[in-house]
């Protein structure tokens, strides 16, 4: 973790489980840029959701979550007051964090960059969501944007009008289709 910002990751009752560490210098491309604690009896990254302590009270005001790639997306939509915010620990989600999200809600916006790696998590993340019995929603952000920039820079209220003109499954999946068309 060394020469790294440090992010406590907490269990669903508060309990700091493990950490993930962002490295400081973007310039460094030897190291990852983002880097978590080892599994352990306690910490499955798969098996656990970033922000799932601060957003269990949000869940049931909302009966929704919105799934973000990065710690800081999380907790800078927790500090606007979108307190329903949580992130897969790595960008890919997986089945056992749609059953924990599925105790707790019946909705899920899913809200990664706009960029490859956020596209192709969101498509693989739509199907492991539906199969959890989950209603799925996609958030369509700027390009050049993540959830933490278009909070700080636009606010809550127009991420949340983002959230009401999200696509769903279908529609994304024929949006998807039809851009691509659209680059020949």
């Amino acid at each position: 973790f060394r020469d790294r910002i440090m992010f406590p990751i907490f269990n669903s009752q508060g309990e700091v489980i493990a950490f993930g560490g962002r490295r400081l210098n973007d310039e460094d491309s030897n190291s990852p840029k983002y880097y978590n604690s080892p599994e352990t009896l306690i910490f499955h990254k798969s098996k656990n959701l970033y922000g799932i302590n601060w957003a269990k009270k949000g869940f049931r005001e909302r009966n929704s979550a919105v799934i973000m790639e990065g710690y800081t997306d999380v907790i800078t939509a927790h500090k606007y007051g979108l307190n329903n915010a949580v992130a897969s620990l790595g960008t890919a989600l997986t089945s056992e964090q749609a059953k924990i999200l599925k105790r707790y809600v019946d909705t899920v916006y899913i809200a990664f960059d706009p960029d490859f790696a956020g596209e192709q998590a969101t498509l693989k993340g739509l199907d492991i969501l539906k199969e959890a019995d989950l209603n799925v929603r996609v958030i369509v952000l700027p390009e050049e944007s993540d959830p933490d920039d278009f909070i700080k820079d636009k606010g809550v209220d127009d991420f949340e009008n983002l959230m009401e003109s999200s696509y769903n499954l279908i529609e994304f999946k024929i949006r998807r289709i039809i851009n691509e068309e659209e680059k020949y």
